[in-house]
């Protein structure tokens, strides 16, 4: 377990390096459909991003944690139906369908997975012995970054999930489309 605190620990380790390349690559590309489409920008996403690219910043400046930031992209399983959703949005059926798949795997990967990933990091913060492995201190200091980090992701998913079943339980009414007037 280690191995998922410090980063690399070895020479020829080539699990770290491909994670971290895969990581950028989805983020970067995240990023590009949130900022280009701005029906889909929303302040939550730009912190989102902004807490994510900041630990993962951290991390990598730091060495700890790398593997980490690979296990989070479970998380970002939902985001792939949360943007089919919007692509599909002129299909009432796909975008019903795309809307309950990105509900489900909002809560199974984002809800549980993230949640039981980040549970993981608290015996390490418990045991004295990982201020000590982790010298200089200032690795010690951005791994409590990253934690803080992680609780400010959990109270952000947390509050999507919110939103989600308050979506899901109390559904609007579908727009009517407007009426044109000659």
């Amino acid at each position: 377990m280690d191995r998922l605190i410090q980063g690399v620990v070895e020479d020829g380790d080539w699990v770290a390096p491909f994670a971290v390349a895969f990581s950028v690559g989805y983020f970067v590309s995240d990023m590009v459909v949130m900022m280009t489409n701005s029906d889909v920008w929303a302040l939550e996403s730009v912190i989102h991003h902004l807490v994510i690219g900041g630990g993962f910043a951290i991390g990598l400046i730091a060495g700890v944690t790398t593997p980490y930031h690979f296990l989070f992209l479970i998380e970002e399983l939902s985001t792939v139906f949360l943007n089919a959703r919007y692509f599909w949005r002129a299909s009432p059926a796909l975008h019903t369908v795309f809307s309950n798949l990105f509900a489900l795997t909002f809560f199974l990967s984002r809800i549980i997975g993230g949640t039981c990933i980040t549970s993981t990091v608290i015996p390490f913060l418990l045991d004295p012995a990982t201020e000590r492995a982790l010298q200089p201190p200032y690795r010690y200091y951005a791994l409590w970054t990253e934690i803080v980090l992680l609780v400010l992701s959990r109270a952000l998913n947390l509050y999507w999930g919110y939103l989600i079943l308050s979506k899901l339980l109390c559904p609007r009414p579908p727009r009517k489309p407007a009426s044109k007037t000659n």
